[in-house]
C-alpha cells in the first residue's frame, strides 16, 4: 500500500502563524491589561472622561454643559458653556460611587440655576453666591457626605 502525504500549501501555513500570533499578541495585551489596572471605571456614554486624580484628591467632572439663559426683557438669549468639578477625597470610594450615581442630578442643578437667570444678573450675583447655592441644591440630594466646593473649569458666555 502506497502511503498518501498531505502537502500544506505555503500560503495557508503562513496564514495559520498569522493567526496564531494574533491570538498570542491579544492574550499578551489583555494580561498586560489586567495587571496594570489599566481599565479604569469613570467614563461617561460618550465615552468622555468624569474623573481625574491629582494628589490626595480625585475630580468628578461634568463634563462641557450648554445652558441656555433667560433672555433679558427686549433682549436676545444668551448661551453659557460651563464645565464643573467638584473634588472629593480619592480614598473615600463611597462618595465618589455617590456622586457618579448623582451625577444627571447634579448637571441638572447646575444647569437649572443658571437657565433661570440672564447674563446680567449672573454678573451682579458674583461667582461666590452663584457657587454656594450650587454647593448647597447638591448637598440637598447627597446622603453620606456634603460638598464643600466646585470649581468651573470653563465659563463662557455666547450671544
Amino acid at each position: 500500500m502506497k502511503k498518501r502525504e498531505t502537502k500544506i500549501e505555503i500560503p495557508v501555513l503562513v496564514l495559520l502563524c498569522l493567526a496564531g500570533l494574533c491570538v498570542i499578541i491579544i492574550a499578551a495585551g489583555t494580561l498586560f491589561a489586567i495587571t496594570n489596572g489599566t481599565g479604569k471605571a469613570g467614563a461617561t456614554e460618550s465615552g468622555e472622561n468624569t474623573q481625574k486624580e491629582t494628589g490626595t484628591r480625585s475630580f468628578l467632572e461634568t463634563g462641557r454643559l450648554r445652558i441656555e439663559l433667560e433672555a433679558p426683557e427686549g433682549g436676545g438669549s444668551s448661551v453659557l458653556v460651563v464645565k464643573a468639578s467638584i473634588p472629593y477625597t480619592k480614598e473615600d470610594t463611597a462618595f465618589q460611587e455617590e456622586l457618579v450615581k448623582n451625577l444627571p442630578e447634579i448637571k441638572n442643578i447646575i444647569t437649572g440655576t443658571f437657565s433661570s437667570l440672564n447674563y446680567e444678573e449672573i454678573q451682579s450675583i458674583g461667582e461666590k453666591k452663584l457657587k454656594k447655592e450650587i454647593i448647597d441644591k447638591i448637598n440637598g440630594i447627597l446622603v453620606l457626605e456634603k460638598l464643600k466646593e466646585i470649581y468651573f473649569e470653563e465659563f463662557i458666555f455666547f450671544e
